[in-house]
């Protein structure tokens, strides 16, 4: 079965005076698996038509970002599926029974 990436983005830089969004945090992460996830900051162009600042989706700029990220999108969710199997090997594990 294929994982499923969650991208959540946690902060837009945007202009304020034309609402131009510059910059994407993102957190990737597998089904919402927090302890197996890793943090991106993409920088997006300008482009020549802005979408105005408050009829933008999450989904759109998560394209966006994904777009600019190009082969490394790839490359993140290959590491995350890496992680995901070495968290799987775990067999130790910390604490109390009380």
């Amino acid at each position: 079965m294929a994982n499923t990436y969650i991208y959540e983005i946690t902060d837009l830089k945007r202009d304020v005076t034309d609402g131009y969004v510059s910059e994407v945090f993102l957190d990737i992460s597998i089904d919402n698996d927090k302890s197996n996830h890793t943090i991106k900051t993409v920088l997006l162009d300008k482009p020549d038509t802005l979408v105005p600042y408050a009829d933008l989706t999450k989904d759109q700029v998560v394209a966006w970002a994904k777009t600019r990220l190009d082969s490394e999108v790839a490359v993140i969710e290959a590491d995350l599926d890496a992680k995901l199997v070495e968290n799987l090997k775990i067999v130790d594990a910390y604490g109390t029974p009380w």
